[in-house]
């Protein structure tokens, strides 16, 4: 299912760009954009990586998922909190949406990386 539009709490598969900037890769995001960011940047989508490698990601900002399966991954997996911007064009299919307790954690998360109230 492809959209134009993403809400908060979409998980898609897009084109990730690598930290060093040689390339990107297929891989799991979360929109953690809010309405208003999306309204007001129609040309970005705020998201947030997630990981598979759930080893590597244990700090108090990453948010290993409770219902990864009903998100539409295909094991357990981590949102972190590396946070980016994509052009809609570089989502390619929208999997699944997080379910309202796995979008607190990562909101709670998110909070705790950004120092935000």
């Amino acid at each position: 299912m492809r959209r134009l539009r993403y809400q908060r709490g979409d998980v898609a598969l897009a084109l990730v760009p690598f930290a060093d900037a040689t390339g990107s890769k297929l891989r799991p995001v979360v929109v953690v954009g809010s309405d208003a960011f999306h309204a007001a940047q129609p040309v970005n989508v705020l998201v947030a990586r997630i990981s598979g490698n759930v080893s590597a990601h244990q700090t108090s900002t990453d948010y290993l998922l409770q219902d990864w399966q009903a998100a539409g991954l295909r094991r357990a997996s981590v949102v972190t909190s590396f946070l980016f911007t994509l052009a809609p064009t570089e989502i390619h299919v929208t999997i699944g949406r997080l379910t309202d307790r796995d979008l607190r954690g990562v909101e709670t998360c998110l909070r705790l990386a950004l120092d935000l109230p």
